[in-house]
């Protein structure tokens, strides 16, 4: 190199170093520089300026203290403050590389991780890779979250429903769910039907049941599903990966549900059906309770055979909400066969304090859709009356289904006590779950009707009324000679 060429080579050296060393930037500009010392509390970054900028140094550690970069390092960062000192930033250049990928997430309708870092009074605050979001309540989960402090410290996959580049994100999961559910659906519809004999793989194991791949989807086997002997927990029989032959026994396409039922061998022995071929309904028999659900206490009878002694059934001193509350497991007690559900595998058990105070040799109602049934008002909620309409069961009459007049309010003609006549449009097996989360056993939910009562009753007044138009018509047509034959006639 000639010496022109090294002295103008070390004038533009000099220039540069005059242009950076007068460098000036203000609060909100983004840089880059190179860490150059850390002290106790704070890291000091050449970014090319005329003095060193400072960073917390409680910016630059993880989630365990750990220092996420160290000495040397080149960082991008954000201009905080720039009065006596230049303030940087890390948190705040993290946070706005978030954002622009956030918005471009939303842009795309492409779903982000995230986890519920608090509660307020519209929903949830979300935390997306540094950066604050909202969810409203409804949009969490697909159904009601009673409890929404159980979900701080959870991380789910969100959508993100609305974007604000000075307030920030609306979030939501149900989105995705609804999103996924609709998938299940497409899956079910026509694929699968009630009776099918399929062949799967355990995933996973509940201590409810066992998730079992059909092929790109999943059914449940319920523990009360899994063979002729009873089990306590699907781990009994079962372990994740195990190949399983089993039986479609419910679809719930528009939930996108399939209920399943492990197939025995075919000379597998049944102690239940053997069972109860020796016993009928006012049956005294001694137990011993096996286990305890919110809503009632299983009580072996005999060996591999379980009955349910339901809540309502245990007691007539006081009003109970748990069984735990009188009894607990291990505990021998005397019950009575108050019902057999044969296609179900169900036997109805109560003590026998509450036998004799029912009366002995009471009658197992039974229920199907279209029948009219006569109750009393038990209970008054916005949505709807329950009516007491049998022992132990109480149907639902929405307030859509009510036949009164426009403006009339439905707790003054139906107060509570009063007897009201409607028809079953609806029963359901639903899924009963049990305070702690878990899945409990099933209940019957009846849906009622007066306006289909009401419908039945304008029916057969349409029917009467067509009845006689068609003799008035006969009459009308008669010729006088038919006239003249019939007054004969009844001479």
């Amino acid at each position: 190199m000639s010496d022109h060429e090294s002295h103008e080579s070390e004038t533009m050296s000099q220039l540069m170093e005059t242009s950076f060393a007068g460098r000036t930037t203000s609060v909100g500009d983004v840089v880059s520089g190179k860490i150059v010392k850390i002290t106790g509390e704070a890291a000091f970054v050449d970014y090319g300026a005329k003095s060193e900028g400072m960073v917390n140094l409680a910016e630059l550690r993880d989630e365990t203290g750990a220092l996420l970069h160290d000495l040397g390092a080149t960082i991008d960062l954000v201009v905080a403050e720039t009065k006596g000192y230049v303030r940087l930033s890390f948190r705040d250049a993290q946070a706005g590389k978030a954002r622009v990928a956030l918005k471009e997430a939303w842009k795309k309708q492409e779903p982000v991780r995230g986890k519920v870092v608090g509660t307020n009074k519209g929903g949830y605050e979300i935390r997306i890779d540094g950066v604050r979001a909202f969810c409203p309540l409804s949009q969490l989960a697909d159904r009601f979250v009673q409890d929404p402090q159980s979900m701080v410290g959870q991380e789910f996959e969100f959508r993100i429903t609305e974007w604000d580049d000075a307030k920030g994100a609306v979030v939501s999961r149900r989105a995705l769910i609804e999103v996924e559910r609709e998938k299940s659906r497409e899956a079910l519809t026509g694929r699968f039907n009630v009776g099918d004999l399929l062949q799967g793989h355990v995933t996973q194991l509940r201590d409810f049941g066992a998730f079992v791949d059909l092929g790109g989807v999943e059914g449940l086997i319920h523990v009360s599903e899994m063979g002729k002997k009873r089990v306590k927990h699907p781990s009994e029989r079962l372990k994740v990966g195990d190949a399983v032959e089993v039986t479609v026994v419910k679809l719930e396409t528009d939930k996108g549900r399939i209920a399943l039922r492990l197939k025995d061998g075919e000379n597998a022995p049944d102690p239940w059906a053997d069972f109860v071929k020796t016993i009928q309904p006012g049956t005294r028999l001694q137990g011993k309770i096996a286990r305890i659900q919110s809503y009632g206490a299983f009580v072996t009878i005999a060996p591999d055979v379980d009955g349910l002694l339901h809540v309502s059934a245990i007691t007539t001193a006081k009003r109970i909400e748990s069984p735990a509350e009188v009894v607990q497991v291990g505990q021998e007690l005397e019950v009575v066969v108050e019902g057999v559900d044969l296609q179900k595998n169900r036997i109805a058990l109560c003590t026998v304090e509450v036998y004799e105070k029912r009366g002995a040799g009471a009658p197992v109602v039974t229920f199907e859709v279209g029948q009219i049934v006569k109750g009393k008002v038990s209970r008054i909620e916005r949505f709807g009356l329950f009516i007491d309409i049998g022992p132990r069961t109480s149907g639902l009459l929405p307030m859509n289904e009510l036949d009164h007049d426009r403006g009339s309010r439905a707790e003054d003609l139906y107060p509570i006590g009063t007897e009201v006549e409607s028809k079953i449009i609806e029963i359901e097996d639903v899924m009963v779950e049990a305070k702690d989360g878990k899945k409990g056993g099933m209940r019957k939910k009846i849906r009622l009707s007066r306006k289909a009562l009401k419908g039945d009753s304008e029916q057969e007044d349409f029917r009467a009324w067509r009845q006689q138009q068609s003799a008035d018509q006969k009459r009308s047509t008669a010729t006088l000679g038919d006239l003249f034959a019939a007054k004969l006639k009844q001479r």
